[in-house]
């Protein structure tokens, strides 16, 4: 995952235009620095948390060397496709490591990660996280000192069907937050047992939605991101059809409350190989006007479609490639777009091939950035011959690092997949991260993990306002009340730098319990808050014949000015003490 949205103060926006009228903007070195640490095998997800950042795939080890390096160096073995790095050393950080385990029907594989608050939601294929059960999705608290991870065990959503004939293929692709819950999409057909093609929305605390629904879903969902507004979610995927009758090819745009399709589309026809062989988009990025998608299947390209012509969203450019498109960064200037994956044409000793741009005197491989990918409104092509343009995209062709997956130099070493390349990107005010599958940049041994330092203006993200943390509830449920209509439950303060300020409220048997009741609680703090029941939900309890009724405790972390406000709601069950 990656920041999807970008802002820049005006400051930097000035700035920014200066630096572009003399030459590239945020120009970025083709040098990999050579002291960040690699993994041994690949990497498909990644977030971004303060200054550490989680990535998930298939790999057991990271260090300073790994193979086909010289064994050296220090390192960190034992993970199970999950890992957290010091993004200013670039270095393991060795408290932070889950144990992810599939059964004999999965192939294990992080290929989703998102962070809210201090919880990080990862999903995947997998059946167990720190021998608990959960199945293709799971929840670590993260302490933010430590980075020591807990399993949320109360958060066991289901995704996919265990046991299932067809379980090898059940997998979280993409998990997108919202301010009311989590939205995730993949291959599946059901979440917790109920029907759910594709994409489902859950509670923070994992309970299904039921009134979200993206019925008629034929095809994975690879990627979900909001609309620059938050009022729509787009989605890129291998699909045709985005809810009954609806025709949508790779891409489509719903509804966040109900899942249902919007009327805006993309023209079948300017989607190259929608009505025909099919086309699969992968990743996505958004401004207030345009969609930007990477996409590949046959053919393979880059491009942008209009937000700000209606429903209709019309292709105003498109770059084709040799391979897939991946992965798509906007930065943060909001007009340069970075993509990575095997973009040259493959072949049995090349990884991911050769392309020839810049008037053919370099090769355009994994990663490239698109220049002014905004400005235009009807189709173009971007110019990639080195010149560049205020009027048209253009590739920058003073970034463009032979990142490959066999040693020009040497053998092509057995087990090398040649359909890898660059799943992941991430941006800091100091560097930019490429992460994925390859084994060489500029010939130099980089495994799956690169870095390359900014020589001009930093293409900052903004860091995005903190999320206050929400209090842990102690008391299990079900709560138990006593003859008196009384009960109690209690919220502690995780061991973290900061204090837990918010409000808590009861609802049960359809109406309010108990609450608001605000608390301000320090780090470790807990405080318990007694409840009476109203009359209304004691005649339920009492008529029930298991003598019980459903609620949810639901929790607010108050934001201060630096912060966004975090709500969550848990549920929990009320049962008459024996």
């Amino acid at each position: 995952m990656r920041l999807k949205t970008t802002a820049l103060s005006l400051g930097l926006m000035i700035l920014a235009t200066l630096l572009a009228s003399a030459g590239p903007a945020s120009a970025l070195t083709s040098v990999p620095d050579g002291t960040t640490w690699m993994a041994n095998g690949f990497v498909k997800a990644s977030v971004q948390y303060g200054n550490v950042m989680f990535i998930g795939g298939d790999f057991s080890k990271l260090g300073e060397s790994v193979f086909p390096g010289p064994n050296s160096g220090p390192f960190v073995d034992g993970y199970t496709g999950l890992a957290a790095i010091d993004m200013t050393t670039g270095q393991a950080i060795a408290n932070f490591k889950p144990r992810l385990t599939a059964n004999a029907n999965q192939t294990l594989t992080v290929f989703a990660l998102e962070m809210v608050g201090n919880r990080l939601f990862v999903g995947g294929q997998f059946s167990t996280v720190n021998g608990e059960n959960h199945y293709n999705l799971a929840a670590l608290d993260i302490n933010p000192v430590t980075f020591r991870d807990t399993v949320v065990s109360t958060f066991d959503t289901v995704v996919g069907i265990p046991g299932n004939s067809n379980e090898g293929t059940f997998e979280v692709r993409t998990i997108l937050a919202g301010p009311d819950g989590l939205y995730v999409g993949g291959a599946f057909s059901k979440v917790d047992g109920k029907g759910r093609p594709k994409t489902a929305k859950l509670e923070f605390d994992g309970s299904l939605v039921n009134a979200y629904k993206t019925a008629g879903v034929d095809g994975i969902v690879h990627d979900m991101v909001w609309a620059a507004d938050a009022q729509s979610i787009f989605l890129a995927g291998g699909f045709k059809q985005l809810g009954i009758g609806n025709p949508r090819y790779a891409l489509g745009r719903i509804d966040p409350t109900s899942g249902a399709t919007l009327p805006w589309a993309v023209p079948s026809s300017q989607i190259p190989g929608a009505t025909t062989t099919g086309q699969i988009c992968y990743e996505l990025a958004t401004t207030t006007t345009r969609l930007f998608a990477g996409c590949g299947k046959k053919p393979n390209f880059v491009g942008a479609f209009r937000l700000d012509a209606g429903d209709v969203g019309t292709r105003t450019w498109q770059y084709g490639t040799g391979g897939n498109v991946q992965t798509v960064h906007l930065l943060p200037n909001g007009d340069d777009l970075v993509i990575g994956g095997h973009l040259g044409i493959n072949s049995s000793q090349t990884y991911n091939g050769l392309m020839r741009v810049c008037n053919n005197t370099k090769y355009l491989r994994a990663i490239a950035i698109l220049r002014n990918v905004t400005s235009t409104t009807s189709m173009v092509s971007p110019i990639t011959t080195g010149s560049t343009s205020v009027t048209q995209p253009y590739l920058d062709c003073n970034f463009l690092p032979n990142i490959d997956g066999v040693n020009p130099q040497g053998p092509n070493y057995s087990g090398v997949n040649r359909y890898g390349g660059l799943w992941e990107i991430q941006v800091t005010d100091d560097h930019l991260w490429a992460l994925g599958e390859f084994r060489y940049v500029n010939s130099q041994v980089r495994r799956s993990i690169a870095r390359f330092s900014w020589t001009g203006l930093p293409p900052v993200d903004p860091p995005p306002p903190t999320q206050p943390v929400l209090t842990e509830l102690t008391t299990p449920s079900p709560f138990e009340v006593q003859s008196d209509r009384t009960l109690s439950f209690t919220l502690r303060c995780p061991d973290q730098p900061a204090s837990c300020n918010g409000s808590v409220k009861l609802i049960a048997g359809g109406s309010k319990q108990f609450g608001p009741v605000t608390f301000a609680l320090a780090p470790l703090e807990d405080r318990t808050f007694d409840v009476i029941l109203n009359d209304g939900a004691w005649d339920t309890i009492q008529a029930k014949s298991n003598h019980q009724i459903g609620g949810k405790l639901q929790l607010t972390a108050e934001g201060s000015p630096d912060t966004t406000p975090l709500s969550s709601s848990i549920s929990v069950t009320l049962r008459l003490a024996a």
